[in-house]
């Protein structure tokens, strides 16, 4: 059975209202609706600095789009002068140009510097709500605020508990089968900047690991690494040898099975926890033994530090 997902409690919507939703925008670029967004929060709000907060939300976004699925996008900025997180919303029948894709449902996002969270819990909270490809359209279609607001109430913008393995990882790229050869094994580690590559079984449950320093520990036996003088040794003896042996090398020969998982519910500092005990680089999602999804832990710390 799958992990399931935490359970939701707290409102989005307690953090706007109707005054902070701006019905068929008439703006039409990103920063445009943006700017319009973050002043439209200060002057309800009394939110200082506006000009400063748009720049940051446009840096932020410059750096790597919000756009979503379905024609929604969520730009953002954690902020230190502010207490308690605003949301803005804006909805558009032709669309705003956000990264040269039509966006029709823009939620605005400042949360507090030390609420490094919340903007995930929100995009899980989001996709859940508008899963299905003509719910953003039918926002866009709402006469008033009043209207998106009563949509939003109705739905359930609830945020999650806490975030999790799920809110974090991305879907697994190569895998090698537990039958592959160390050739296919080498020939990923030459062409991709890998530092491990995931071994599955036929019903693609993870089983192991194979990492760039396994082939090395191939390639050197524990005796050469004793020496502390290889200049007998020339013209990569030892690879040579591999090398030869590369189609008949399994890589259930030279896999490890100690790695760094999780299961897709788990809450994100178990993720953290995972990364420190087992000093790892990535971390593997599961959905019980089926492998789902990576988070790296260069991902982890851009999303827990700067999201």
């Amino acid at each position: 059975m799958a992990d399931s997902v935490p359970t939701a409690t707290t409102d989005l919507i307690a953090y706007f209202g109707v005054p902070d939703i701006l019905c068929h925008a008439p703006q039409r670029q990103r920063d445009d609706i943006i700017r319009t967004l973050v002043y439209r929060l200060a002057g309800n709000h009394g939110i200082a600095d506006p000009q400063a907060i748009t720049e940051a939300v446009v840096a932020r976004e410059q750096s790597t789009s919000t756009v979503m699925p379905h024609g929604i996008a969520v730009p953002h900025a954690r902020l230190p002068g502010i207490d308690r997180p605003y949301v803005a919303v804006a909805t558009s029948r032709d669309g705003f140009a956000f990264d040269g894709q039509d966006v029709f449902l823009v939620l605005l996002i400042l949360v507090p510097m030390d609420r490094p969270a919340l903007y995930l819990k929100t995009l899980r909270s989001i996709a859940g709500v508008l899963r299905e490809d003509d719910a953003t359209r039918h926002i866009a279609a709402l006469k008033t605020s009043e209207a998106v607001m009563r949509f939003f109430k109705t739905g359930g913008l609830k945020l999650p508990t806490y975030i999790c393995a799920a809110d974090m990882m991305t879907p697994p790229g190569f895998c090698l089968r537990e039958n592959a050869s160390l050739k296919e094994a080498i020939d990923l580690f030459s062409e991709h900047d890998f530092d491990e590559i995931p071994v599955v079984d036929t019903d693609r449950d993870l089983v192991g690991v194979v990492s760039a320093s396994a082939l090395l520990n191939v390639c050197l036996p524990d005796y050469l690494l004793w020496m502390d003088d290889l200049s007998p040794i020339q013209d990569f003896e030892p690879f040579a040898e591999v090398l030869r042996k590369e189609h008949n090398t399994w890589l259930s020969e030279i896999m490890s099975e100690r790695f760094a998982f999780v299961q897709v519910g788990s809450p994100a500092i178990q993720v953290a926890a995972e990364f420190a005990r087992q000093n790892a680089s990535q971390c593997y999602v599961l959905n019980n033994r089926r492998l789902v999804g990576v988070i790296t832990l260069r991902t982890f710390l851009h999303k827990i530090f700067r999201a």
